[in-house]
């Protein structure tokens, strides 16, 4: 879109605090905004001022419960909700605003040219917006959006299911709930309130665009999931014997949680289901719903937080510890430098021996050593205290270190090979279809192990299962051949030209990310990978014969020379 300033307003001003100067194209006036101490010119190139327009009449429609499933579209309505989902890569069928949504005391915080300066956003009046507000207060703003994408994941570890839950404001605080906690899906039950109404929208604060939320049609639909998902099955149910706290929650499950004033459906209620209860005090009788499943939720991400200590806080181990921290488990740090304050700045704990690491009792023991380092790192650790312990491997190469652990580890010890093919520059801002290469060489606690591989698939990764030995095997064609190309063109001290093309723009790129590692890698890589020296083998011999067709060429074309 090329953005026009009409000759009317003169010369726009240079700086609006942290508000960016809004101007529209096909402007027919300019219309002057007062907001708080600013002034905001935004010409306006779409304009409703009739009840009757179309995307008027539209945004009444879905107000009906039947047109909204019948249309998947969704009404948002509020500067927050539309901001929410913007982010979150939904589309807009259109914008509705009004001047009241430059006066909200949150339009400095979520003020975005993405909700204005599109072909979709059309002003319109105060009394129009009023009339479509499902709030108290106008809040300015209204947009509708295709319903977000419902599809379950195939292999979920967390399901919440809603029965019969007819209150918006209760479904929303639980959404809202279950989006925290780390929910993999949500299923409703056919009596329950519609969980795409604006009230729970708006009490979801932003949950529907996080997690997948299913309508079941009929319950048979339901059992059907459940059966091919094999997940077990918790019912709150206040009559039960046991507490939530007394369960195993470290299995993949669904809970499902009813209606306070009704109860579990007689559906629900036939259902073989392990039944709980939310303790409670001060003989209370009951919890409101959307509170007893949020807290039967937190207990499931209490139970399944791991504490997971660190070797090797460097680099590459901070930018793990990144997301083991966001994703609600502790994570203990050790290395030869001291990183106090930048694991103090993650969240996590920085200690200066690894004795001091397995005192801190972790769950899981990830080395994030270097390849050249690792059996030193190693021979060099406590590994008795390793028994009964999930130890974790990242480096590049596989059938090194997986030999390298069996051979020291103590057999009571499970080991788990990864390489995350990724890195802090890579994988900076999402680690979404990444790839994530395993083996599970001895795992006798499953559910441990699938819990920290979960990290990588919540964060929606690329989860490939594959044998250390193939993994080399396709590492050393690839990973290898890539390092050692990169690295050969930068002897060659390559520099940009102006008349760069494509392929050599890729050249460049190659030496510049490859360069970025260290020698040290690379050289682990060589050395390390029993492939990798035949590659290179390959390669000088793929060189000399090219060199050779080249020649034979240049020998062939001699008798034709003037």
């Amino acid at each position: 879109m090329a953005f026009a300033i009409p000759q009317t307003l003169g010369k726009a001003p240079s700086s609006l605090g942290s508000f960016k100067t809004l101007w529209m194209i096909n402007c027919r006036f300019p219309y002057r905004l007062s907001c708080r101490k600013h002034i905001y010119w935004t010409p306006v190139c779409n304009l409703i001022t009739s009840v009757k327009n179309e995307k008027v009449k539209l945004v009444r429609a879905l107000a009906n419960t039947s047109y909204r499933r019948t249309s998947k579209k969704i009404v948002c309505e509020g500067l927050r909700l539309v901001s929410d989902a913007l982010k979150r890569g939904l589309k807009p069928d259109f914008i509705l605003y009004s001047d009241d949504v430059f006066q909200s005391a949150s339009f400095r915080h979520y003020f975005s040219e993405q909700l204005f300066a599109t072909p979709v956003a059309w002003k319109t009046t105060h009394d129009i917006m009023a009339s479509l507000s499902d709030s108290v207060t106008c809040q300015g703003i209204i947009a509708v959006f295709e319903q977000p994408c419902d599809n379950m994941p195939s292999q979920p570890d967390l399901v919440l299911v809603c029965d019969r839950l007819q209150d918006p404001g209760n479904l929303g605080s639980l959404l809202r709930s279950a989006a925290a906690t780390g929910v993999d899906g949500v299923i409703i039950s056919p009596d329950s309130t519609d969980p795409y109404s604006v009230k729970v929208l708006r009490g979801g604060m932003g949950a529907h665009f996080a997690i997948p939320i299913k309508i079941c049609e009929d319950w048979k639909w339901f059992l059907q999931v459940v059966q091919d998902l094999g997940i077990s099955l918790y019912l709150a149910d206040s009559n039960a014997e046991q507490s939530h706290y007394q369960l195993d929650l470290r299995e993949p499950l669904a809970v499902i949680v009813s209606s306070e004033a009704h109860g579990p459906s007689t559906f629900v209620k036939q259902l073989d289901a392990h039944r709980f209860k939310i303790p409670m005090r001060n003989a209370m009788e009951s919890l409101n719903v959307a509170v007893a499943g949020s807290v039967f939720l937190y207990e499931v991400l209490r139970q399944r937080e791991e504490k997971i200590g660190i070797v090797g806080f460097g680099n590459f181990g901070q930018f793990l510890a990144k997301t083991f921290v966001k994703q609600g488990h502790k994570v203990i740090g050790t290395s030869r430098s001291n990183y106090e304050v930048e694991a103090k700045s993650l969240g996590a704990l920085y200690v200066p021996t690894t004795s001091d690491l397995m005192e801190q009792d972790p769950d899981v023991v990830v080395f994030c050593t270097s390849i050249t380092s690792t059996r030193s790192v190693v021979e060099s650790f406590p590994v008795d205290t390793l028994r009964g312990k999930l130890v974790v491997d990242v480096l590049s190469v596989k059938v090194y270190p997986k030999k390298l652990l069996l051979e020291l580890l103590p057999q009571d010890a499970d080991i788990l090979c990864t390489h995350p093919m990724f890195g802090p520059e890579s994988g900076r801002y999402s680690w979404k279809g990444l790839p994530f290469v395993y083996e599970q060489v001895r795992i006798s606690d499953q559910v441990r192990c699938e819990t920290f591989l979960g990290i990588f698939s919540s964060a929606l990764c690329t989860m490939i299962p594959m044998s250390s030995e193939l993994h080399d095997s396709y590492a050393a064609s690839s990973q290898f051949i890539t390092h050692t190309t990169g690295r050969m063109l930068a002897k060659l001290n390559l520099q940009s030209t102006p008349i760069n093309t494509k392929g050599y723009e890729s050249l460049l790129g190659v030496v510049e990310t490859t360069c970025k590692d260290s020698f040290d890698l690379y050289y682990g890589l060589y050395k390390y990978n029993p492939n990798a020296k035949l590659e290179l083998e390959k390669m000088e011999q793929a060189l000399q014969a090219l060199r050779k067709e080249l020649e034979t060429r240049e020998a062939l074309d001699a008798p034709n020379k003037d």
